[in-house]
């Protein structure tokens, strides 16, 4: 199992004096970052870009009347359609622009009046370098991620001024908004160097607020482009678009899939996430009311390729699929998908699969370890692995197998890593020169559970976990994991 690192910073400590301060000369207090994400999150974009061959994601922020939406001009260029879901949930099209400005890699998208709460704007020219931020974006398709950190520098590049910040982002996160502790916006995020350690890059907001003061509207099709592509028109939006949840279970995993899909006439681009942490791309054909797709896993250390087919009705679709990834051959692959933002059960109606029945996920309790000798570990890396085998050994009535088939219990344990900001440690020298080191701190969250199958076609998740570890002196997760499954084993069959 993998997860995408996601988590939020502290305010450095040195810091914290002058936030105090602050407060007691009367100014406006500091928000922390979760008011900020409670206050602002209607305000906030999902960007999907198509151009006919690729997917592009990005993020972005509503502003002004709810009908102009904020991002990076390099998230829009070149596409024929784009696409903006909103903090909602809500999927807008945007065919035009109030303005853009391709040098400094800014566009004010232009969407229908929507019901959104727009974000409010500072003044990014009061900022001052140490201010803490607060980042929210949707890396690599994982809406509304947060990080924070700090202001570190303002910087001159190409005769354009960028804010240097020290919050983490990924790809996916161009155009999201960077807030100050007030919860007001004072930049957009623009690129980070992948080579350089949180050595990332907002464009101030002035630009924004200079841009739509002398906005004209212009339509995609009137935007420059890297390169043009032969002209074509767009098929009207069909009924395959949209947001899709999925249950899935094959000869290797199970789980739930969240799907964005964008369809340009009989063909079908978009994007992933698993309830397992990663996600990936998807394209492919609809035909008939037969979708036929190749699904490409891009997590980190798993790439994987899967091929299948499904039979599409209505608002829901069941077909088949088999592939490769780093855990081996995954075959006899069942799978239905709903449309909906949340992974749902397969809908009664959905037809089975003549090879392999559609799976259920059903929920239990801890007393069905009752019995239990033989259990499989799924999906862990190879230090989590160890590290869980290590602890079993500990434990002779309880026998880890190497075949799914053979165990009486599936282990599923996956472990995310978060930021937890900066420590700066600050001293002072024999001549009274002041310095101060930075570095980052990081914790892990682990989560999973323990699965039965049921033939022909229940998985039963009998037992659930989540620890989270903040300090060296703390457990790791999976040690963790081992001793509650132990100790609930050990309860059921007293």
């Amino acid at each position: 199992m993998y997860f995408l690192t996601r988590g939020l910073q502290l305010i450095a400590i040195f810091l914290v004096a002058a936030v105090s301060v602050t407060a007691q000369l009367g100014q406006q207090a500091s928000k922390t970052p979760a008011a900020i994400v409670k206050e602002s999150e209607f305000g906030l974009a999902l960007i999907l870009s198509a151009d006919g061959e690729s997917i592009n994601l990005g993020s972005g922020f509503f502003i002004q009347d709810g009908t102009a939406v904020v991002t990076n001009f390099h998230v829009i260029q070149g596409a024929k359609r784009v696409l903006v879901k909103t903090g909602n949930g809500k999927f807008l099209d945007a065919d035009a622009v109030y303005a853009f400005d391709e040098k400094k890699d800014l566009a004010i998208l232009k969407v229908i009046s929507s019901d959104v709460r727009a974000v409010k704007l500072g003044d990014s020219d009061k900022v001052a370098i140490g201010s803490s931020i607060v980042v929210i974006g949707n890396p690599e398709g994982l809406e509304k991620s947060v990080t924070n950190g700090l202001i570190s520098g303002l910087r001159t590049v190409e005769d354009q001024k960028l804010f240097q910040i020290s919050a983490p982002i990924s790809h996916g996160s161009s155009g999201g908004p960077v807030f100050d502790d007030k919860g007001e916006v004072i930049g957009v995020v623009v690129a980070f160097l992948k080579d350089g350690q949180n050595l990332n890059f907002a464009i101030p907001i002035n630009s924004v607020s200079a841009m739509w003061a002398n906005r004209k509207e212009t339509s995609l099709s009137g935007l420059p482009r890297s390169i043009d592509p032969p002209s074509t028109t767009a098929a009207a939006p069909t009924a395959l678009e949209g947001s899709w949840a999925a249950t899935f279970a094959d000869s290797l995993s199970a789980g739930q899939l969240s799907f964005i899909l964008i369809q340009d006439g009989a063909s079908i681009r978009g994007t992933y996430t698993s309830s397992m942490g990663g996600g990936g791309t998807i394209t492919g054909t609809v035909t008939n009311n037969k979708f036929s797709f190749e699904l490409l896993q891009n997590m980190k250390d798993c790439v994987g390729k899967f091929m299948g087919s499904a039979d599409f009705r209505s608002n829901s679709m069941a077909g088949t699929y088999s592939g490769t990834d780093c855990q081996g051959i995954h075959s006899n692959g069942s799978f239905s998908m709903t449309k909906g933002v949340v992974p749902m059960q397969p809908p009664p109606s959905a037809p089975a699969a003549a090879s392999a029945p559609q799976p259920i996920i059903q929920y239990g309790s801890p007393s069905e370890l009752k019995g239990v000798k033989k259990v499989f570990i799924y999906g862990a890396e190879p230090d989590v692995r160890n590290n869980m085998l290590k602890q079993f050994s500990k434990h002779a009535e309880l026998q880890v197998v190497g075949d799914m088939a053979t165990a009486d219990i599936v282990l599923i344990f996956g472990a995310s890593t978060f930021s937890m900001g900066t420590y700066t440690n600050v001293w002072t020298d024999s001549y009274g020169n002041a310095h101060g080191t930075t570095v980052p701190r990081y914790g892990i969250t682990g989560e999973g559970s323990a699965v039965k199958f049921v033939p022909p076609n229940i998985l039963r998740v009998v037992w659930q976990f989540s620890a989270t570890r903040t300090s060296a002196f703390q457990r790791r997760p999976s040690t963790n994991f081992v001793r509650d499954f132990v100790n609930a084993w050990e309860k059921a069959n007293k």
